[in-house]
């Protein structure tokens, strides 16, 4: 029996009742449900397990009814179950699906379609085609008409959660190279980005070298 992540958005009014009832509070504070929304975006099983490990981790505290304690950073961790539920999802995933998902995650969204081809070698249809499949579930989200992320900061960090260091460094030297393939002539523009991917790679002496490409 599988477990399947309940990833329809919900609009803001939904996403703070959704809170509010997890807490068992008539209204939760609007710091608690900035931090929710950049973290969780609306989805609600994100939502729910990141309050989950606010309560657990001691950041937030309910008494009589109403948020008496609430302590936030970006140093939360990504709840245990959510990275089981999501590495589940990515399983049963097609291995083009798959691959476009982590690269997603690696390139930092939003991402232009051409970078993601040239990333993961494979025809711009194709990746029209597996960003609609995914997107149709709720993995993905188009930001416009040339540019894709994820609906949740979450989901990005639960992706990366799963890979090993070796493994995203690979990965990082291919969006590395997919930046400086697809720039050509204005790679310049976009330095301090493939100084970063090379950066994580390992690679830090062509790292410092695009750095000062881009004036840093």
């Amino acid at each position: 029996i599988h477990s399947e992540l309940r990833l329809g958005e919900l609009d803001p009014a939904d996403a703070e009742q959704l809170a509010a009832q997890a807490l068992g509070v008539a209204e939760a504070p609007e710091a608690l449900l900035d931090f929710l929304r950049k973290r969780a975006g609306g989805q609600p099983m994100f939502l729910e397990e990141l309050v989950r490990k606010l309560v657990e981790s001691g950041a937030l505290n309910v008494a009589n009814g109403q948020v008496s304690a609430l302590s936030l950073d970006d140093g939360v961790v990504v709840p245990r179950t959510l990275r089981a539920l999501m590495g589940d999802r990515l399983r049963r995933l097609s291995d083009d699906e798959r691959h476009l998902f982590v690269a997603v995650a690696v390139l930092e969204p939003p991402i232009a379609p051409e970078l993601l081809a040239t990333m993961l070698e494979l025809p711009l249809p194709v990746v029209d085609t597996v960003v609609d499949s995914l997107s149709g579930r709720g993995l993905l989200r188009r930001d416009g008409p040339a540019a894709f992320g994820f609906p949740s900061p979450l989901a990005r960090e639960v992706v990366l959660a799963e890979l090993t260091a070796e493994d995203l460094a690979k990965l990082h030297r291919r969006a590395a190279d997919a930046h400086a393939s697809v720039l050509g002539d204005q790679l310049d523009e976009e330095a301090d980005e493939v100084g970063y991917h090379l950066a994580a790679a390992g690679d830090r002496a062509a790292a410092a070298d695009m750095y000062a490409r881009g004036g840093l």
